[in-house]
């Protein structure tokens, strides 16, 4: 292995994806995991992979959103890395349930997962209205509603710091992308089309302005509508979805087959939790938040 390549940490995998920075010799590698930042590592526990499409250094933040004359409040967080400790169901049931006793019903949850993301939900549908987005795009004020979008994605660190950027950049140097964003954007969130033809153009868009991950392309409709359509957080979905031995046909790519594909395992999971008894879901964003909880482990 040499700087440059990419590999995984044979005894960690839930660190993701890492970039080789130096051969300090003797056998050890300094490398840039996505979720854990710089490692020393013996070269014996790494293995080698293919370049990913999307590989994301995965930045954290500590930035609050402040209300004039009020006091700061922290965004809606991403959901954490998979644990380790999960292989089926009931671990995630387990970790879930030793968090919250009282599963979809408990106050901790409703307060501190639930709540933050209806909350979330709406401070989108506020900002980017269909009257509003229809106006922009009937003037060609599309650069004011690309600054809207990115406003929305502050509002949550769903996004890495970096995947924003990667838009924010893109948008600010293609004239041309930045009207097709603005109006896929509102085909994905508003027209009655059939949804796997809103939801490749908008990845083309992503994708012309080299901003294409799975959490950019399914953000904006997740909060659009968190009761019906899943956010796919790219190292997440695809652990929870082996616990459950739910091929949901994973490429790094994003693209419609594995959309699809994401939402029949959230009904999937959604039928297997309703046989639990206290963890009966009332729509999808609480098997979300479910996934959430119990595959970030304890503290998610």
């Amino acid at each position: 292995m040499k700087p440059n390549d990419y590999v995984v940490n044979s005894r960690q995998p839930a660190w993701g994806v890492g970039k080789v920075l130096e051969d300090r010799g003797e056998g050890k590698l300094r490398v840039h995991f996505e979720y854990v930042g710089e490692k020393v590592m013996l070269a014996a526990v790494l293995a080698q992979v293919e370049t990913p499409l999307n590989f994301v250094i995965h930045v954290s933040s500590n930035r609050k959103s402040v209300k004039k004359g009020g006091a700061a409040s922290p965004r809606p967080s991403a959901p954490r890395k998979p644990a380790a400790g999960f292989r089926s169901p009931a671990d995630l049931v387990q970790n879930f349930l030793d968090a919250y006793p009282r599963g979809f019903s408990d106050a901790g949850y409703l307060t501190s997962e639930r709540e933050k993301w209806e909350k979330a939900s709406k401070f989108l549908r506020d900002r980017l209205t269909k009257e509003g987005l229809s106006t922009f795009i009937a003037t060609g004020h599309y650069r004011e509603l690309c600054i809207e979008a990115l406003r929305v994605m502050d509002e949550t660190s769903l996004v890495s710091a970096s995947e924003k950027m990667a838009l924010k950049d893109g948008i600010q140097r293609d004239k041309t992308g930045r009207e097709a964003f603005a109006r896929t954007l509102f085909d994905l969130l508003y027209d009655k089309g059939e949804l796997e033809v809103r939801f490749e153009a908008f990845v083309e868009a992503l994708s012309e302005l080299d901003a294409l991950s799975w959490t950019t392309a399914t953000y904006f409709l997740f909060l659009f509508s968190a009761h019906k359509y899943p956010f796919v957080n790219p190292q997440l979905i695809p652990a929870a979805a082996r616990a459950y031995a739910f091929d949901i046909s994973w490429t790094q790519r994003p693209n419609w087959q594995t959309y699809a594909r994401v939402m029949a395992f959230i009904g999937h999971a959604a039928s297997a939790l309703a046989t639990q008894g206290q963890l009966l879901p009332r729509d999808w964003l609480d098997v979300q938040g479910f996934f959430w909880k119990a595959a970030g482990g304890k503290g998610a």
